[in-house]
């Protein structure tokens, strides 16, 4: 019987995070909204709806002796005939207006547990030869790219001076939400590469994006335990530096829960509300974490 420990933590609204378990499977995801202002769901937002809907066509499947591929591919084919049936009355829909998701599949029997990992959310596993970190590819130069573009933004327009940061004038500076507003077309074009070939590949509406996962079997036996997340827990280790290394992660994990460490995480957040300290995209994402023990 494997251990399972899962929790999510909202950081903007709506939440669209999600994690589902069954008695031999956990699905992690995070869920991605389309960039306009256009909405097809009666959800609290497309993604939103792109999770719960993925989440139930995985479920229903995963009990199904058959690879874990397999499984998202015909997932993903059933989600995108109910996305077309909210959309049959509008003619195309741009990419980066279709919601999508990044997420991690595990799924385990009496010897093994099988992973699967696609966009940017991640698996990370201790084991008896060490850790194995599979950190999900996504979007993640694009992202820098656009962080490095806000700095250079409040490098070249707010004022210079020798003020610390805790004595600087709020009014003279740039604030995250206008930054935001500021990188929003770099941001429309990196979507429109989604699911293309020199882009990025994750869960959407494309079921041949699931041949570009990351996947990989762990012997139960060699098998010390293993976290699967969200991109918004991994600050916890690779922005704020509050944890040394992965394997530093799971051991904390381990000892405290899933939940403390997620406030150590949301501590840093709260220390640097602007973003200024630790550039990023948002001040807190939403979070979505399972830790398994065999």
């Amino acid at each position: 019987m494997v251990h399972l420990e899962t929790y999510v933590d909202c950081g903007t609204s709506p939440n669209e995070d999600v994690v589902w378990s069954g008695d031999d499977a956990v699905v992690v995801l995070d869920g991605a909204t389309g960039l306009t202002d256009r909405r097809f769901s009666d959800a609290p937002s497309d993604g939103r709806w792109y999770v719960e809907e993925l989440t139930t066509q995985l479920a229903a499947r995963l009990e199904v002796n058959c690879p874990i591929s397999t499984i998202a591919t015909d997932a993903i084919g059933a989600v995108r005939e109910r996305y077309d049936a909210l959309c049959d009355e509008i003619e195309d829909v741009p990419e980066h207006e279709r919601p999508s998701a990044s997420g991690v599949i595990c799924r385990w029997s009496g010897a093994d547990i099988d992973y699967f990992v696609l966009g940017d959310s991640s698996f990370v596993a201790r084991t008896t030869a060490g850790v194995e970190t599979v950190l999900g590819a996504g979007p993640r130069s694009l992202d820098r790219a656009v962080i490095d573009e806000m700095i250079s933004i409040r490098e070249a327009e707010e004022p210079g001076d020798s003020r610390t940061y805790d004595d600087r004038q709020s009014d003279a500076e740039i604030s995250q939400a206008e930054l935001l507003k500021r990188v929003e077309p770099m941001l429309i074009e990196h979507r429109k590469l989604k699911n293309t070939p020199g882009g990025y590949w994750t869960f959407g509406l494309d079921p041949a994006a699931t041949s570009h996962a990351s996947t990989g079997t762990i012997p139960r036996a060699s098998l010390v335990d293993a976290i699967a997340f969200t991109d918004g827990f991994e600050p916890l280790c690779t922005v704020y530096d509050a944890v040394a290394d992965w394997g530093r992660v799971l051991e904390y994990v381990a000892a405290n829960g899933i939940e403390r460490a997620v406030r150590v995480l949301r501590a840093f957040e709260a220390s640097d509300p602007d973003c200024r300290r630790y550039p990023r995209l948002k001040r807190s994402d939403d979070v979505g974490v399972a830790y398994l023990e065999p």
